[in-house]
């Protein structure tokens, strides 16, 4: 894969050079840090190369044998990277999205070495799967009526179930949202999948076809992928019987982490990294600030005179952060070029 993605970035910028001056296109989750480097060095004869903003905002001034130059409006926002010329603007914000250019002055004028188009982008909003309807029929069948939203919008979508093999009706519904990302409602594998993103995040809930139409299959592993430093929400995939005690959240099946009492209020009886929040669904916990240390099962437990019956079980993988700059930009450009010439494709984002 790493292979296709060089070979493809590479015949990208063939075909870009053929057409001028390369614009590589750069989505940034705000608050994050952005390097700017260049694609091509300086002429062997320069009084100095300019990173500037819009064309005529300087950003900072590099000079031959001297300390680089930081315009004064960006003090204390800029670090420099390991390579010669590269900068690295901090903490970015949506009014720092613009057009990032390397200019070298020379003798004979000046050359335009590098050019990124930056797009700032806030965090996607956290979405919600609502079950509205389980219908089951003699046969075997199941129709599920299920509901994916976010504060703003929503879809709607109905999925059926024959001898546990589901599928959607009309296929995927998608559509794009007040803020311009997109939100999607699918099915992968089963799972019925509410999807958030823009290009930089993304959030998602999700839920077993098959455990809704046939709840006595037994409790199905779900497993979930987090950014570090992002929230969590865990809630149950099947209600507590009746006459339940108490419900538990444990981890790797051996630490209670939260227990519920029958009426949902919680009570912490041990705390991970950031701490926990509790949404207004009973029985749900939100994990705040996830890292790599906060990976493993999560697994809710009621617990009855009769004995424990296991409720819901996810499998939680926090991922780092690691960023190439080359493979964004393979993969923006490759974004831009392809649906030029083709129809919408479903992209899962995680950053």
């Amino acid at each position: 894969m790493r292979s296709c993605v060089v070979l493809l970035f590479a015949s990208l910028l063939t075909l870009c050079e053929a057409q001028g001056t390369i614009v590589t296109p750069v989505f940034v989750l705000k608050g994050r840090d952005l390097l700017l480097k260049l694609h091509a060095d300086p002429p062997e004869r320069f009084f100095f190369v300019d990173w500037k903003i819009n064309k005529k905002y300087l950003l900072v001034r590099f000079i031959p044998g001297g300390k680089p130059h930081v315009d004064p409006r960006f003090t204390g926002r800029v670090q420099f990277g390991e390579n010669k010329f590269s900068v690295i603007l901090k903490n970015v914000q949506e009014v720092d999205s613009g057009v990032y250019s390397a200019v070298a002055a020379t003798d004979t004028g000046d050359k335009l070495l590098t050019e990124y188009k930056v797009t700032v982008q806030g965090p996607v909003s956290p979405v919600e799967l609502i079950v509205g309807r389980v219908d089951n029929s003699s046969s075997g069948s199941c129709d599920l009526h299920v509901t994916c939203r976010t504060h703003n919008s929503n879809i709607s979508s109905t999925f059926r179930c024959d001898d546990q093999v589901c599928s959607q009706e009309g296929g995927e519904r998608s559509k794009v949202t007040t803020s311009g990302a997109s939100l999607q409602v699918y099915l992968l594998n089963n799972v019925i999948i509410c999807n958030h993103n823009n290009q930089v995040h993304w959030t998602q809930d999700l839920i077993h076809a098959e455990q809704l139409c046939y709840p006595n299959t037994g409790t199905i592993v779900t497993p979930v992928f987090v950014l570090k430093g992002r929230d969590l929400l865990l809630k149950l995939h099947a209600d507590p019987p009746e006459g339940v005690l108490y419900v538990d959240w444990k981890i790797n099946k051996t630490v209670d982490l939260v227990r519920f009492d029958p009426r949902g209020q919680s009570n912490v009886l041990h705390d991970v990294t950031g701490g926990f929040e509790f949404p207004e669904n009973k029985f749900s916990m939100i994990l705040k600030n996830v890292q790599e240390v906060d990976s493993g099962v999560y697994s809710a437990v009621a617990v009855t005179p009769k004995g424990d019956k296991l409720l819901t079980e996810y499998k939680v993988t926090v991922q780092g952060e690691s960023v190439n700059i080359s493979l964004i930009v393979s993969v923006a450009m490759f974004h831009k070029l392809f649906t030029e010439t083709s129809p919408p494709l479903r992209t899962s984002v995680s950053s």
